[in-house]
């Protein structure tokens, strides 16, 4: 297997499952800002498994642009910076409905902790994904065929 092909499978495997649970409806509908149901919450701050396919979309999106268009020692460390960016964009999904809704203190003060420690466990599940797959890599010695990234 090339190494390339390698990224591109591990890129793409949490893609699928996202796009399966969205599929599925795999969470519930109620937003966790505690604000009501309405056109504002729904399109700025959609159920959770959307919300995941949405962000994890984004950075796959690039993750597989950087692959293929710039070196692999650039994109080894792209990769690492993958979960800051995950993370990043899913702040502004209750950042645009706060906002929106003008609400910032409100939800700041209720819900800030809960934000929080959601951040840290993606931030923490990202980083053991991106070492995971490093780690699968060496095991499996997949090189570039450019003798680059072994």
């Amino acid at each position: 297997m090339r190494l390339r092909t390698y990224y591109t499978c591990a890129i793409l495997i949490p893609l699928a499952v996202f796009a399966a649970v969205a599929a599925a409806g795999g969470d519930d509908g109620s937003s966790t800002l505690g604000l009501g149901p309405g056109a504002t919450v729904r399109w700025l701050y959609p159920r959770a498994a959307i919300r995941e396919l949405i962000a994890y979309a984004a950075v796959s999106a690039w993750l597989l642009w950087t692959l293929h268009q710039r070196t692999m020692a650039e994109f080894q460390q792209a990769v690492w910076r993958a979960p800051l960016l995950l993370v990043a964009i899913h702040l502004l999904f209750p950042l645009a409905v706060v906002m929106a809704n003008g609400l910032v203190r409100r939800v700041a003060a209720e819900q800030g902790g809960r934000i929080v420690l959601r951040l840290l466990v993606r931030l923490l599940l990202g980083f053991g994904y991106v070492t995971l797959t490093e780690w699968a890599r060496r095991r499996l010695a997949l090189r570039d065929p450019s003798g680059v990234g072994g």
